[in-house]
């Protein structure tokens, strides 16, 4: 701040006008908050990088999921594959067990056992197929893809 005046301040001591200035230098510093700033900048500088260490391993736990859902869908495919050829194999097993049955060749009990063997066979195709669209859904969902209920 400079102020400037021409003054007569006491007419009795001094008589004559004169010049007088006078300037004020004032400077503010905030002891109690001392270095907020500072340590505001660290603290943000903190908790960016444990926002970048979290989405680092969630995106490490999502590609886990990933493969872990990929794997488990090319495992239970190939559970599908084996069951579907014991189904063939059943099919075929019981309509020879019945052929030789009409022949006079095999028993009763001989049929009974090959349509057991076709029965187990069909359920566990039933179920690989069950677990095959389970496991599908699981695997869209871990890689984010969108589904109807329309499957």
């Amino acid at each position: 701040i400079f102020n400037f005046a021409y003054q007569r301040p006491n007419r009795a001591n001094e008589p004559e006008f004169y010049d007088s200035w006078n300037a004020t230098l004032a400077a503010s510093w905030d002891l109690i908050s001392f270095g907020e700033r500072m340590f505001g900048v660290k603290k943000a500088k903190y908790m960016r990088d444990r926002a970048m260490e979290a989405h680092q391993m969630m995106t490490r736990a999502a590609e886990m999921e990933i493969r872990n859902q990929f794997n488990v869908l090319r495992e239970i495919q190939q559970r599908l594959d084996v069951s579907r050829i014991k189904l063939e194999q059943a099919r075929e097993g019981y309509r020879v067990a019945q052929a030789e049955f009409g022949a006079g060749l095999a028993t009763n009990t001989d049929v009974l056992d090959a349509n057991s063997s076709l029965i187990q066979a069909q359920n566990e195709y039933i179920s690989a197929i069950a677990d095959y669209k389970v496991a599908s859904i699981e695997y869209d969902v871990a890689i984010g893809i969108n589904f109807s209920t329309e499957r």
